[in-house]
């Protein structure tokens, strides 16, 4: 009787380990960069959009991903492995919802950014355009509707760190 209890046992924690790896469920972290990068520098991004601060937003969201995924943000470019460089070049909005032809009710942020990963070890590097976006509500008030789409961008910047860090670990 018991030997059948440690065979349904084994059993069950077999089905378990199986669901488990076949959900696609995996942990943040330990990714690896190509060239196995531990350490990133990341510049200040280069703004080439008319939207006012987004490099820092950007660069942040970025570097704030670098940190979660258990890499480590480098001070200087001489202490890294590699280098991550982000140009953006769009930030925009469109309408996505209309209440009437000249009432919108929602609109979309739109953030694209050419991106450079540099290895320091003279490896090849690999640039990537990755665009994002984010909805926001329209409000009649102007001053609300601006911090709608600023929330919207901050939060488009946090979805292309991801991404970029994404396409990375996969292209590796």
């Amino acid at each position: 009787m018991i030997a059948r209890y440690r065979w349904l046992l084994l059993l069950g924690l077999v089905c378990i380990g199986m669901v488990s790896v076949s959900c696609g469920y995996r942990f943040v972290g330990g990714e690896p960069l190509p060239g196995g990068a531990r350490r990133i520098f990341v510049p200040v991004a280069e703004n080439r959009s008319a939207e006012t601060g987004l490099e820092t937003v950007v660069t942040n969201a970025l570097r704030r991903e670098v940190i979660r995924r258990g890499l480590e943000v480098s001070a200087s470019r001489t202490e890294a492995d590699a280098e991550v460089r982000i140009a953006i070049v769009q930030a925009s909005g469109d309408t996505i919802t209309r209440q009437s032809v000249v009432t919108a009710l929602e609109r979309q942020a739109v953030l694209s950014a050419a991106v450079i990963f540099s290895p320091t070890d003279g490896a090849q590097p690999r640039r990537m355009v990755v665009t994002t976006t984010e909805t926001y509500p329209m409000s009649a008030d102007r001053i609300a509707t601006d911090r709608q789409r600023r929330l919207a961008l901050e939060q488009a910047a946090t979805r292309l760190a991801q991404k970029v860090l994404n396409n990375l670990s996969a292209d590796f």
